[in-house]
């Protein structure tokens, strides 16, 4: 009984040692499925945001200011006008994926716009009381990350944005913005997979 004891102690050691070099290879293969997932994601915030940037209007933003000005328009009216203007060209771009939108950002409402893929009409209410929005002081191309994002309502993001300038002056920022919160299935993975880890450190422990 002794000796079959001691074999079956060395097999669940055994076991347990090839399960966790399986673990660890399948972990850093998810890893390299993220960095790849990473670059890819950082690829279409930079063409949609560049494609954006290309697409704004000539004078849009300054010429709508300068009218709302003039006829006293809130500034509520003023991001309403705008958006009538750049939805549609929000609306050229198919983006499939989720955790990714995008938009325009104008400085002297200090409000988003205009915002895809999907419609999210909560971010057009005029926020300009509150704290600047980090890409309002966003001079040259940047990627921004944030831990309590208002385009994501608080969740945690990655921002790339490119200023628009009208007459050598920057007057919004087209932008694009990956939510990193929600969880995706690798993520989800590798929680199961850490889960697996620990019970087989137990099961080592146990049987040694």
């Amino acid at each position: 009984m002794k000796v079959i004891n001691l074999t079956t102690k060395f097999n669940i050691k055994i076991v347990s040692v090839v399960f966790l070099v399986i673990l660890v290879i399948t972990i850093y293969n998810d890893w390299l499925l993220l960095q790849a997932e990473n670059k890819q994601n950082l690829r279409y915030l930079t063409s949609i945001t560049e494609f954006l940037a290309e697409k704004s209007p000539p004078n849009l933003f300054s010429e709508t200011y300068i009218q709302a000005t003039a006829l006293n328009q809130s500034n509520q009216l003023t991001i309403y006008s705008l958006n009538q203007k750049l939805q549609p060209i929000i609306d050229e771009v198919c983006m499939p994926y989720k955790r990714i939108q995008f938009g325009y950002y104008s400085k002297n409402c200090k409000n988003v716009v205009a915002i895809g893929s999907k419609f999210d009409e909560s971010l057009l209410i005029d926020m300009s009381l509150n704290k600047a929005n980090p890409i309002h002081d966003v001079t040259t191309t940047s990627l921004i990350e944030e831990e309590f994002s208002s385009l994501w309502h608080g969740e945690k993001s990655i921002t790339y944005c490119i200023p628009i300038k009208e007459n050598g002056v920057i007057v919004a920022q087209a932008f694009a913005s990956v939510n990193q919160s929600k969880e995706n299935p690798m993520a989800k993975n590798n929680g199961h997979l850490f889960n697996h880890i620990c019970y087989a450190f137990i099961l080592c422990y146990c049987f040694s």
